[in-house]
């Protein structure tokens, strides 16, 4: 995602509807080192990035990761569901599994998935975006 983002790509394409698998891997993780950059812990200052500045972004480089959606295929683990939805927030996350890749063809992972997204402090009506609603949305469905 990164080296998609530093390409220009969102820029350029600013309607490009782009969904991160595995909740966004290790993106919602390490959110704080977005902020930080890569070259601008030695050589730039909390208002400047080099890398950025150098790929030509027009905006400060987290916020093409927020424009991100995120499915919760995370095989059902609660916290990183949690960690995940946090960065993405509820109208970027998709409910999505591994199925079938389990050993009961899909159905555990499915149920422990569902189990996670209920799991979240949310409202019943953001649950349904998460489950359904976002992605009927983002296929024009």
């Amino acid at each position: 995602m990164t080296r998609l983002i530093y390409s220009g790509l969102l820029d350029e394409l600013p309607g490009l509807k782009i969904i991160s698998h595995h909740m966004g891997g290790m993106i919602p993780f390490f959110a704080g080192k977005i902020d930080l950059g890569f070259r601008q812990i030695f050589f730039g200052t909390p208002q400047r990035n080099p890398a950025a500045e150098e790929a030509g972004l027009r905006q400060p480089p987290r916020r093409y990761y927020e424009m991100l959606y995120a499915d919760t295929a995370l095989n059902g683990e609660i916290a990183p569901t949690r960690c995940g939805h946090a960065f993405f927030k509820t109208a970027h996350c998709l409910f999505a599994t591994d199925a079938p890749f389990c050993a009961e063809q899909g159905r555990g992972l499915i149920a422990k998935t569902i189990a996670a997204v209920e799991a979240l402090e949310i409202s019943d009506a953001e649950r349904a975006r998460i489950f359904s609603g976002n992605a009927r949305e983002l296929m024009r469905l």
